[in-house]
């Protein structure tokens, strides 16, 4: 059985990630970051930037999960966080910027 951050054996979310072995340095720092983050022991909430708009089109829900099963999942898990919202174009952007500048380790985000 896998065991994920804070000995769960259900992954805080579906992430796409390479498959073994990675060809790229990039990806294979990123798999490494991603194996050692501590999730329960952030010093700061992780950031979940949302938009209020996404996965509608014409008034239809397009998205299988939305902002509700994600913080679910995260409060399921004890991982804390903000929610940011984005307000137009390019802010989901900034946002992120914010959350580096902030040293925050965990974003989560479109």
């Amino acid at each position: 059985m896998t065991s994920y951050a804070g000995g769960s054996s259900v992954p805080p979310f579906d992430l796409p990630r390479p498959d073994p072995p990675c060809t790229q340095p990039s990806e294979s720092l990123a798999l490494q970051r991603w194996a050692t983050l501590d999730l329960h022991g952030l010093r700061d909430p992780a950031a979940l930037i949302f938009n209020p708009h996404s996965g509608q089109k014409f008034g239809l829900h397009t998205n299988v999960h939305g902002l509700n099963e994600v913080q679910t999942a995260l409060h399921a898990e004890g991982i804390p966080f903000d929610l940011w919202q984005t307000k137009g174009p390019g802010h989901a952007t900034a946002l992120a910027r914010r959350a580096v500048l902030e040293r925050r380790k965990l974003v989560i985000g479109p």
